[in-house]
């Protein structure tokens, strides 16, 4: 049942990233930009079915799930579905404008590149909470944090395709007290353990 969900969860991203396959000069740099933030939306989504938080923190006791946005959002709108696609059983709330005395109340912590300066006091602060830290910062799962998206681009001939690659962190992790599920670092490109 798991791994039907997986390919049926997966597909739905594959679908998404077929869509920012286009001649390079059809689609405006906005466009792309914003095909590319949904594919990283539909991630953030997924880890909230392929992660498990301990204790009090976790989904079955809380029955809620807040994913937060620190620092400048680069999603926009596309977070909004994330209310759509709530239940009766788990609401899944977005948070925005996060400041360091709230990371202790997400579960998943998209820290944006305008906090680079700042990421290891965020890390810091995450640490000995069961706090899933993300970013698209370039070397963030090596600085402690735990997934990594990796923009990746082809071009093929005329054709330009973006693919987001994930870099986690499971030792980190796992010090952290969350379980990362293997069907999610089979899709990895880089687990560290």
């Amino acid at each position: 049942m798991r791994m039907r969900n997986l390919i049926r969860i997966l597909a739905m991203t594959m679908a998404v990233c077929l869509g920012a396959l286009a001649p390079a000069d059809a689609q405006d740099d906005a466009g792309r930009l914003h095909k590319e933030y949904q594919v990283k939306a539909a991630f953030l989504y997924n880890f909230v079915k392929f992660v498990q938080w301990p204790g009090a923190q976790a989904l079955d006791h809380t029955h809620a799930a807040n994913i937060c946005v620190m620092g400048t959002d680069p999603f926009g709108s596309i977070l909004d579905i994330f209310k759509q696609a709530s239940s009766s059983q788990l609401a899944l709330n977005v948070k925005r404008g996060i400041t360091d005395a709230d990371i202790p109340t997400c579960h998943i912590l998209f820290i944006a590149r305008s906090e680079e300066d700042r990421v290891g006091q965020i890390l810091a602060i995450a640490r000995n909470n069961p706090v899933l830290t993300v970013s698209e910062m370039k070397g963030f799962a090596d600085k402690g944090g735990i997934v990594e998206m990796v923009k990746t681009e082809e071009n093929i001939g005329l054709f330009s395709k973006d693919k987001i690659n994930l870099r986690i962190n499971v030792k980190v992790a796992t010090a952290e007290g969350l379980h990362i599920d293997a069907q999610l670092l089979e899709i990895a490109a880089e687990v560290m353990r």
